[in-house]
C-alpha cells in the first residue's frame, strides 16, 4: 500500500515476523505465498498531498465497450475461477504451441468444461493487449439450446462483424449455398481476423454410431469439416462436449482434452470457496473428497449435505 515494490514489500514483513519474539508468528514468516494471474492487484498508487486539490473532485467514469469479445452465450461465472492449470496449458499450448486447427474438451456433465473454456477465453484475447499471438476476438456458439445449422452460425458470424465494421457476409445471408462453399466463404474472413470459435455443449448435435459419435445432421457435418480444413491459420475452434466424437476422418489435426475430477489441491480449494463447506475441519474434508471425488457438482450438493450430517 506504501508503494514498495512487492519483493520488497514481502521481505520486509517476513523480517519483522522473524524478529519477533513470538514462535508462532516467527513460523508464519515462511507462509507468505502469492498466487495470482497476473499483477494488477499489487499497482498501487502513491497518496495525495494535503495541498493536492483532489478532494472534490469527482470525474465521470470512462466506459468501455468491447465488441470483439463476446461470451454471451456462455454462463457466466460469479466468482474467480479456480485450479485446473495444467488442463489451462494443454488447451493454450494445444492451439498456440503446436498449433492445431481444433481442440475438443470432453468429459462428464458438471465438470467444468464451460467453466474452463471460458476462462481461458478471457485469458489468450486479453494477453493479446500485452504483445502476445493470441486473436483478435472471441465468439461462442451454445448449442444446447437448438439445433445448429450452417446458415445459423453465418447468421451469428454476420452479426459479429457487423458490430466490428465488416459486412462480408451479407450478401451470402439467404442463399441456398452448398455447405461446403458456405464453409469456404466463412473461411475467407476466418484467416484474416483471428478469431476464437466456440461451440459449447456440442453433444446436442451428435448421434451414436456403433463405434462412436458423429455429428448427426450431415449439413452440419459437412460444414464444420469444410470450415476446419479451409481455415488453415489464425482462426482457432473449441468444442466442449461430453463425448469425444469424429469431426472428419481426413482431418487429423484435431486435439482433444478429456477433463476429469479436480485434483485433491483444487477440490480443497474449491470447498473454501463453498459457503457450507468453507467452515469445515481439514479432516472433514478430506471425508468429503474420499466420499466424492474431486466432482465439482459432487462437492458442492453432496459435501454441503455430508457436513450436514457431520
Amino acid at each position: 500500500i506504501a508503494g514498495q515494490a512487492l519483493e520488497a514489500a514481502v521481505h520486509a514483513a517476513r523480517r519483522a515476523l522473524w524478529l519477533t519474539a513470538e514462535p508462532v508468528l516467527q513460523a508464519d514468516a515462511l507462509a507468505l505465498v502469492l498466487l495470482t494471474g497476473n499483477g494488477n492487484c499489487l499497482q498501487a498508487k502513491a497518496a495525495h498531498s494535503e495541498g493536492t486539490p483532489t478532494a472534490n473532485f469527482n470525474p465521470a467514469p470512462s466506459l468501455a465497450i468491447d465488441t470483439g469479445f463476446q461470451l454471451g452465450a456462455l454462463p457466466q461465472l460469479g466468482f474467480k475461477f479456480y485450479g485446473r492449470r495444467k488442463e489451462y496449458r494443454q488447451l493454450r499450448d494445444a492451439l498456440l504451441v503446436n498449433n492445431h486447427r481444433a481442440l475438443i474438451i470432453h468429459g462428464i456433465g458438471g465438470i467444468g468444461k464451460t467453466s474452463l473454456i471460458a476462462h481461458a477465453a478471457d485469458r489468450l484475447y486479453h494477453a493479446r493487449r500485452q504483445g502476445g499471438p493470441r486473436f483478435k476476438g472471441v465468439y461462442a456458439f451454445d448449442c444446447a439450446g437448438s439445433t445448429l445449422a450452417p446458415e445459423r452460425v453465418l447468421l451469428e458470424l454476420h452479426r459479429y462483424f457487423a458490430l466490428q465494421g465488416v459486412n462480408a457476409f451479407e450478401r451470402f445471408i439467404g442463399q441456398p449455398l452448398e455447405p461446403e462453399v458456405l464453409a469456404q466463404i466463412v473461411a475467407q474472413v476466418l484467416v484474416q481476423w483471428p478469431l476464437l470459435l466456440i461451440f459449447d455443449n456440442f453433444e446436442t448435435q451428435l448421434a451414436r454410431t456403433e463405434a462412436d459419435f458423429r455429428v448427426a445432421d450431415e449439413g452440419l457435418r459437412r460444414f464444420l469439416a469444410a470450415l476446419v480444413k479451409a481455415t488453415a491459420t489464425n482462426t482457432k475452434f473449441v468444442f466442449t462436449c461430453r463425448f469425444l466424437f469424429e469431426l472428419d476422418e481426413r482431418l487429423g489435426d484435431v486435439a482433444s482434452l478429456p477433463l476429469g475430477d479436480l485434483s485433491r489441491p483444487e477440490a480443497f480449494s474449491v470447498m473454501l470457496k463453498l459457503p457450507r463447506l468453507a467452515k469445515a475441519s481439514y479432516e472433514e474434508k478430506v471425508t468429503i473428497y474420499d466420499t466424492f471425488g474431486g466432482h465439482p457438482f459432487a462437492e458442492a450438493v453432496g459435501g454441503g449435505e455430508d457436513r450436514k450430517s457431520t
